[in-house]
């Protein structure tokens, strides 16, 4: 899946990039005025057309231009977005600006092959939707969503981690402490109460977590009492800091619309978060937040070898600054960028100043565009990333000063060349205000309220029209890809009335517990199970349920078969529920990723890639401490050799230029003892023969200093060959230990079997019209 981006600078040769390719990750570089945003969009645009989820993070509002799509972009279609003082600036009228804009982006289309009919098609499948936390006249965002307790079993690790970014984005919204600092013993308090209730099943609001943070459910902190770890008195403090926050008019915007799920806003379409509105603590507050999310739904997904899903953050300055500054955000798109390749989430982020990313973060990013920087500083970071995959300073400096707008400098995997990029198919506007908001990116239409019929009454053998008490399946989820090999074969044809037919099958829910001491390995699952059709002999069978997918109520009016009459006593369900845990305890067991050899051991419910990424880690770490052994021993080898070299040279350069002056003294005897022989004075022609002889001998002193240089260089050279071939020994000796990941069986014991729920499960038969 090849993405358009333009041309090899200076040739009509298309450059194009491998979708695929962003799995490594990128970051787009370049200082106001060099084309970044018309890149990030033509990127955008490329994605979007090949219908790859976009998740985009926008600081300033630039990335809203992606939903002014217009295929004719005429004058009138322009006229809204032009800037009227800029054009009474110029004297012109804003229709004259309207129409020279409008011929100008014919021009670049038809350059660039830029057709109306491409432009619809990109608009038509971009469903683009833009979400402004903390702001209700746009599509607001319910962030205390983040303070409920998880919906589906986390690993303790992912669960701390996601405590963590919770208990740290919260002091960051109400400026408490350094945001750039580690935990500190807010943030650690604040993770300790969520996990507290969390562990039990608790959501907690805003309110609740200022009030425990008065006065906490626990009375230790570690070893220590929670007195001497924090006093009441600061405690008081900083409960005193939420609770002027929950007072703030502003503050019920951050507490209602849809959910924190970036799973969800990244199962189709563009989703674009708008915090252009924002302060810098309320920015930092919920982008810490949604990349804690985004990193714990990248983990909970299977392996992917391409491209899933991308993440792009634009101005990305501040959340992922050089150590040893630490804020909240840095974490989680730190773990991205190390870990989200397996699950084929590509990162891509841009700024202006590479000197404010993390090094750690740009060396982990696979393709780079380098447009014009601000600052020899800046560019000397990238220099210094850039020598690394071997490219010479002396080249990219003169690829620096030769960069105009909209061309780049780009290394990936392909190497390194200078790009041109194309034209944008949306308009680049500028900056987006929330007002604007609406014309880019219209909110969802509300849907029109369903409409009641009178139906007749059933016929005598089709069962009651009556509801009857139990659980209930949503239909539209009956014949899903997911559940339709389960109910196929009892399919029936709608009912003339339109009621759906609905019949009963046994369900229970089971909360399983998988374990084993070593490694502390523990998963905790929750499975459903079905008994379908009912008969004498029941078959329980997984069914892939989700919470989604069960109501209280039916939706609408059906029809219902009866209960077979076996199952009106109490010892039937006793007996089927006894059954179904028998039969989980002997069938279903878990498993656990292991590596024998590094002692490593996975998380409950770790995919293998993520263990393998664990184990590569380990790796690598191993590789780097025996690489730091190797280090020291050869550093003082290097250092005696450079030395003798330093003194070599410099005795070399003493005698060449004692050649020189020895042979000049020559040549100034020789002639006089020439001219000497005319006059008679033939005495001086010893004296000439002296001056050679001396001449001779410093040059073959010179040629002997020459001798020891080389041979010294020679040993250096040598001596980098040894360690070259060390290194790669090494690599290839630890590399070996990537086939020791073995899969182990983890057994459930009955204990470790709770039935959460155990009754009827009503199935909608009938299909849909």
């Amino acid at each position: 899946m090849n993405l358009d981006l333009g041309r090899v600078a200076g040739s009509e040769t298309p450059w194009r990039l491998d979708a695929d390719s962003l799995t490594t990750h990128g970051v787009v570089l370049g200082m106001t005025g060099s084309g970044k945003t018309g890149l990030a969009l033509t990127l955008l645009e490329e994605l979007a057309a090949r219908q790859v989820p976009l998740l985009l993070i926008d600081p300033k509002g630039d990335l809203g231009n992606l939903g002014l799509l217009y295929p004719g972009a005429s004058a009138e279609e322009l006229l809204p977005w032009v800037d009227a003082a800029a054009a009474a600036r110029q004297g012109i009228s804003a229709q004259v600006a309207a129409a020279a804009w409008s011929e100008r982006i014919a021009a670049e289309r038809t350059r660039w092959g830029i057709t109306p009919e491409r432009v619809e098609s990109l608009k038509e499948k971009l469903g683009l939707r833009i979400y402004t936390p903390g702001w209700a006249a746009g599509r607001p965002v319910n962030v205390m969503s983040a303070l409920a307790a998880p919906v589906a079993a986390l690993p303790a690790d992912e669960l701390g981690s996601w405590a963590e970014a919770v208990a740290r984005a919260t002091l960051a919204l109400v400026g408490w402490g350094d945001p750039e600092a580690g935990m500190g013993r807010e943030g650690t308090l604040l993770s300790q109460i969520l996990l507290n209730a969390w562990s039990t099943g608790e959501s907690l609001t805003l309110e609740d977590l200022t009030l425990r943070v008065a006065d906490p459910p626990f009375r230790k902190m570690g070893v220590f009492p929670l007195e001497s770890f924090f006093p009441s008195a600061a405690r008081l403090e900083l409960a005193m800091k939420f609770n002027t926050l929950l007072m703030s008019p502003s503050w019920s915007a951050w507490s209602q619309g849809e959910p924190l799920e970036p799973g969800a806003w990244l199962s189709g379409g563009t989703s674009l978060v708008y915090l252009a509105h924002l302060d810098d603590a309320a920015r930092m507050f919920f982008v810490s937040l949604l990349l804690a999310r985004v990193r714990a739904w990248s983990r909970s997904l299977p392996g992917a070898q391409g491209l899933r899903a991308l993440l792009f953050f634009d101005e990305v300055a501040g959340y992922l600054p050089p150590h040893p500054a630490q804020p909240p955000s840095k974490a989680p798109l730190l773990g991205l960028l190390k870990q989200a390749r397996a699950a084929g989430l590509g990162v891509v982020l841009a700024t202006q100043n590479p000197v404010d990313l993390d090094y750690k973060a740009l060396s982990n990013t696979g393709t780079w565009w380098v447009g014009r920087l601000p600052t020899e500083q800046d560019q000397a970071r990238v220099e210094e990333g850039l020598r690394e995959a071997g490219q010479p300073t002396a080249e990219l400096r003169t690829a620096f000063a030769a960069l105009q707008p909209r061309r780049f400098l780009v290394r990936n995997a392909s190497g390194t060349q200078v790009v041109e990029t194309r034209s944008t198919m949306a308009l680049l506007r500028g900056p987006l205000t929330p007002a604007e908001l609406t014309t880019a990116a219209p909110g969802p239409v509300p849907k029109a309220a369903p409409t009641v019929s009178v139906a007749p009454p059933p016929a005598p053998d089709e069962g009651s029209f009556s509801v009857p008490p139990g659980t209930f399946l949503a239909p539209e989820v009956v014949f899903s890809e997911r559940l339709r090999a389960c109910f196929e074969p009892w399919a029936r044809a709608r009912r003339e009335d339109g009621r759906l037919f609905w019949q009963p099958a046994l369900w229970g829910e089971l909360q399983l517990r998988f374990d084993e001491a070593q490694g502390g390995f523990v998963l905790d699952e929750s499975h459903h199970y079905l008994a379908f059709p009912l008969a004498e002999r029941l078959e329980w069978r997984r069914l892939p349920l989700e919470a989604a997918d069960l109501c209280g109520a039916p939706a609408g009016p059906g029809c219902f078969a009866p209960l077979p009459e076996e199952w009106d006593e109490a010892r039937e369900w006793k007996a089927a529920q006894a059954e179904l845990v028998q039969d989980v305890f002997q069938r279903v067991t878990g498993s656990q990723w292991v590596h024998a050899g590094l002692k490593l051991y996975g998380a409950g419910g770790q995919p293998r890639a993520e263990f393998e990424g664990a184990v590569r880690q380990a790796i690598e770490d191993r590789i780097d401490a025996r690489l730091a052994q190797m280090h020291d021993k050869v550093q003082r080898r290097v250092n005696a050799l450079e030395e003798k070299l330093r003194k070599g040279q410099a005795r070399l350069d003493g005698l060449r230029s004692s050649s020189q002056q020895r042979q000049g003294e020559a040549l100034w005897s020789a002639g006089r003892a020439l001219l000497s022989l005319f006059d008679g004075r033939a005495s001086r022609v010893g004296g000439a023969l002296s001056a050679h002889g001396r001449s001779r001998q410093a040059d073959q002193r010179m040629e002997s200093a020459q001798e020891d240089v080389n041979q010294l260089q020679a040993e250096l050279n040598q001596l980098s060959e040894e360690v070259h071939a060390q290194r790669d020994a090494i690599r290839a000796e630890e590399e070996q230990a990537l086939t020791g990941v073995q899969q182990r069986t983890v057994r459930l014991e009955r204990s470790d079997i709770r039935v959460a729920r155990f009754g009827v499960l009503w199935i909608p038969l009938s299909r849909r019209a």
